[in-house]
């Protein structure tokens, strides 16, 4: 009997763990890319205008990188609280999915934000030629960083839900949060994978703000709802 009580106090442990990475992890890339505004990477010269006018460049990307850190933790810690065994091994793929992508977005974003912050001092106090050079190189490390930026986005933010939401399916969590995390991770993983074959297929911010916000939102809530079922158990 103690076994069993202790048991359960170390899975309500890991759920408690899970609901505050998962919503804290959101919370930072919420914020973050929040701060971080609508770069115009599709025109150097508008882009290195917006970073020299940016407080807090470098620091909104390092913001964002620990909040995808932290959900990733929180990922984890969730799929190690899952019990119905198909649930299980459905999200540890989620988990493997997110670590790949979030490999990715970290590499991608801490090069942006550097990057970007390093050219755009560099063209602020540079002649007007040497203010093109500047432009035409920042204008290739943005053409650079778009692919990995959609790839990661689609797996960190999309295909991870969506196997999130269909494992809790088999776990006994509302049904609405399955089907809110498969329409949404759905539809953020086609666009993203349509913006990647296809130039300004959509407009950016549909991605990159929108559905990503949503997307955290998701996992907000799943948060609440594991601390809500610790509440009722």
């Amino acid at each position: 009997m103690k076994n069993s009580v202790h048991q359960q106090r170390q899975d309500w442990k890991f759920h408690r763990m899970a609901a505050f990475c998962l919503m804290l992890g959101s919370l930072f890339v919420l914020i973050f890319r929040g701060l971080h505004g609508d770069l115009p990477a599709g025109d150097a010269h508008a882009a290195m205008q917006f970073i020299s006018g940016h407080s807090f460049y470098k620091g909104v990307h390092m913001g964002d990188v620990v909040g995808v850190m932290i959900t990733v933790i929180g990922f984890v810690s969730f799929s190690s609280t899952l019990q119905n065994r198909n649930a299980k091994i459905i999200g540890w793929l989620s988990v493997a999915i997110i670590v790949l992508g979030a490999a990715v977005h970290i590499v991608e974003f801490s090069i942006d934000g550097h990057a970007g912050e390093t050219l755009a001092h560099s063209w602020e106090h540079a002649s007007f030629a040497d203010q093109s050079v500047i432009e035409h190189s920042a204008g290739t490390i943005f053409i650079a960083l778009h692919g990995p930026a959609l790839v990661s986005i689609s797996m960190v933010w999309a295909l991870s839900v969506v196997l999130l939401a269909w494992a809790i399916r088999h776990d006994e969590y509302p049904g609405w949060l399955t089907w809110a995390g498969l329409i949404v991770g759905i539809l953020t993983f086609v666009l993203c994978i349509a913006q990647y074959l296809i130039d300004d297929f959509i407009p950016g911010f549909l991605i990159f703000g929108i559905l990503v916000f949503l997307l955290q939102f998701w996992n907000i809530s799943l948060g609440i709802t594991v601390l809500r079922r610790i509440r009722r158990s």
